[in-house]
């Protein structure tokens, strides 16, 4: 019988399984976050350790000190309680703990953990609960209760605001509402953690203010006699900024937990399963047949709304900031995916939010390349909270192909929302940076009378410092194709505008025209660059990939970390025919080690428009359950969640959007009865359910529009 972290619930992430050896990977299961604030809980397992929860504030940035690159600064920790039974320490000992409990629910985010304590004069029930406020982002809440079952108990209830060395404290102390406040500063960046607390108890308890150096915190003291028991609630407030403005982001918090102190703990979780009820209206996916699955999607689209960007994409974390040793980072992939399923599941995320960080990224592109040699704008590879990650050489310089899928993000946009504002204004400006870009970085082919890319490195990470280069040329092509296009409906005053000269265009043209773009061999297959091609259909048998294969060997067979060939098949397919389609993905489709969060949706869709619907299946399947199955605690890998909501969509749906147009021939998978799905579009919200016989399209809100659904023209109304 195959064996799951949680049991399998459509609803829940809960065990009553103590296990203290999956207590890490539990707390990865069970991060939560806002968008604004991360946590991530551990539980205390043994006697000697203290708790180590880890709270983050997204675009709270420090340096790493081992690879000097910037990472989200750990937070004071402002949820954990310490609990002492008669002058002992609480811990989850395997032999003190009984009937155990640890719980998520998907209907409104809170986390409950309870257990039964056995100390030798007496026995309790200790359960804690808590949130971050997806009602207020700066907020979450604490409630601790401890009840006692037999005996009696000297009980001691601690909080406390401490420095963890991550940053320089500023300030501390009590303020006049009895408040805890801890100030810190990196840099240029500062924050400001309130923590309000109370507790409510049928017999008396004593507070003591307690304080150092470096921390302080608030006591509260009692015994619990016969039945008696004590619920201990804590309110916190967190604010970012400019260190300029600390005076600032102190009476923000404080402005924020008054919100909400003293509220009662039930008041607010129903406030907040009022949140996320608004999301599962407008974004839930059922699955029947498969309860596995049902969980998985469910779980998945939880952490996506959890962690969603509340600004623009910049704040998006492929990792949540859930890593063990600081900041989740973002990659192109994460435009590709997560992008895509935020237009595809939040109501509320405005369409121009989309585009609006590559905007704003535009100086520094523009910069990136200046500092190349090069003109227009050179997109970065990586970044975290919107800033570029430096990157080692080549990799750094050479990944040209960020760029090309800039201008696609900006045509996929327009296609689904065909907003003329923003592509006449910022759109158009991006657009003709990336011309620029790739028109000062080709080189020339004297004996081929050819343009082409020398020394780059595609997505495919095995083959670097590479020439005539599929992907990288591909994508150039149509990227100068399209500004071409975007620009000839531009009066002469927009193009004075933009600067652009006659001339300019003219060489666009050239360029576009005479770009070389690497042939297919005789059986239809793409070579990935110059230097790929001798390894077509290479035996490479007697070498398999296994672990600790270096990178040198890697470079010399035909593996590739990730499929490029079909990652710009996939985007470009309507240029290319069913046969290249599939000679390409039946030969790469055995090579591909998938080392990308998001590769494996790449191959699933092309399966799809391929008619391989179980490969397609397959995939969904893993993807939905690749965090709740991983056993390995080091972070979630939210790009993958994204990448399943891809899968879902453009493979089992079948999704496709054409000029405009909304088109789809979905598929049930053999062992479901049936699925549906929420999807957003052009300003509508679809529900979307499929069966073995017939599929299902509703319109929840929006106006009436005209789909295609398996070949056939509809309107939905």
């Amino acid at each position: 019988m195959e064996k799951h972290t949680f049991e399998i619930d459509p609803w829940h992430l809960r065990t009553t399984d103590f296990a203290p050896d999956k207590q890490q990977l539990r707390s990865k299961l069970l991060t939560s976050s806002n968008g604004y604030l991360t946590r991530r809980d551990f539980l205390v397992t043994d006697a000697t350790q203290k708790a180590k929860a880890v709270n983050y504030a997204n675009g709270l940035l420090g340096m790493d000190p081992v690879d000097t690159k910037p990472q989200l600064l750990a937070l004071p920790d402002f949820g954990t309680v310490a609990i002492t039974v008669n002058q002992t320490a609480v811990s989850l000992q395997p032999d003190k703990v009984s009937d155990f409990k640890l719980d998520f629910d998907l209907r409104n985010g809170v986390v409950t953990r309870g257990f039964t304590y056995q100390d030798p004069q007496a026995k309790l029930r200790i359960e804690t609960q808590y949130f971050l406020s997806q009602v207020n982002s700066h907020c979450g809440v604490f409630q601790t209760k401890v009840a006692l079952i037999t005996g009696e108990a000297g009980v001691t209830l601690s909080c406390e605001l401490r420095g963890n060395g991550a940053f320089d404290m500023k300030d501390k102390g009590q303020n006049a509402a009895g408040q805890l406040y801890l100030q810190g500063q990196k840099s240029d960046q500062a924050f400001s953690v309130l923590l309000a607390s109370a507790i409510d108890s049928d017999t008396t308890f004593t507070a003591d203010l307690t304080q150092d150096a470096v921390h302080i915190g608030q006591t509260y003291q009692g015994t619990l006699t016969k039945t008696a028991a004590v619920t201990f609630t804590r309110w916190v407030a967190v604010a970012t900024g400019p260190a300029a403005q600390l005076a600032q982001i102190q009476q923000t918090a404080s402005q924020q937990v008054a919100k909400i102190n003293g509220q009662a703990f039930s008041g607010l979780v129903a406030a907040e399963k009022a949140a996320w009820g608004n999301f599962w209206d407008n974004a839930d996916c059922v699955i029947e047949g498969d309860r596995p699955a049902q969980q998985g999607i469910r779980y998945n689209l939880a952490q996506l709304f959890m962690h969603r960007p509340l600004v623009n994409l910049n704040s998006w974390s492929a990792d949540g900031a859930s890593r063990l040793t600081g900041a989740g980072r973002s990659t192109w992939a994460s435009g590709f995916a997560a992008g895509n399923a935020f237009l595809g599941l939040l109501t509320d995320f405005k369409p121009n939010r989309y585009m609006l960080d590559l905007y704003e990224q535009l100086p520094l592109a523009q910069k990136r390349a200046g500092e190349l040699g090069l003109k227009g704008a050179f997109y970065p590879l990586t970044q975290i909270a919107g800033k570029n990650l430096p990157q080692a050489f080549p990799l750094g310089s050479e990944s040209i192909y960020t760029s090309a899928l800039v201008a696609y993000r900006l045509r996929n946009y327009m296609n689904y929302f065909s907003d003329k504002a923003f592509m006449h204004h910022q759109g158009l400006e991006i657009l003709v940076a990336l011309a620029r870009f790739y028109a000062s970085r080709v080189d020339y082919l004297p004996e081929a009378k050819r343009y082409t890319f020398l020394a780059v490195s595609g997505p495919n990470q095995f083959e670097i410092n590479s020439n005539n280069n599929w992907f990288i040329n591909t994508m150039a092509h149509w990227t100068l194709d399209y500004v071409l296009q975007m620009t000839k409906q531009l009066s002469k005053a927009e193009l004075a505008a933009l600067q652009i000269k006659d001339q300019e265009r003219t060489r666009w043209a050239l360029l576009k025209d005479n770009l070389q773009l690497p042939a297919p061999d005789a059986e239809s297959v793409l070579p990935q660059s110059d230097s790929y091609r001798p390894k077509l259909h290479h035996d490479y048998s007697a070498i398999l990939p296994v672990a600790g294969l270096s990178q040198d060997r890697y470079q010399r067979l035909p593996y590739v970390q990730q499929a490029e060939v079909l990652l710009g098949l996939l985007l470009l397919g309507d240029d290319f025919d069913k046969p290249v389609l599939l000679a390409n993905y039946n030969y790469y489709d055995s090579l591909t080690l998938h080392r990308s969060q998001t590769s494996e949706s790449i191959h699933a869709i092309l399966a799809a428009q391929l008619d391989k619907k179980v490969a397609t299946t397959d995939i969904f399947k893993r993807q939905l359950r690749f965090d709740l199955d991983d056993t390995a605690p080091a972070q979630l890998h939210l790009d993958t969640m994204a990448a399943s909501w891809l899968t879902l969509v453009h493979g089992l749906a079948r999704i496709q959007v054409t000029n405009g147009q909304l088109s789809l021939r979905p598929f049930c998978p053999r062992d479901w009865q049936r699925y549906s799905f929420h999807f957003n579009f052009q300003g509508r919200l679809l529900e979307i359910t499929v069966t073995a016989e017939v599929t299902e399209v509703q319109l929840l809100k929006g106006i009436p529009l005209t789909i295609q659904l398996d070949g056939h023209g509809v309107i939905i109304e």
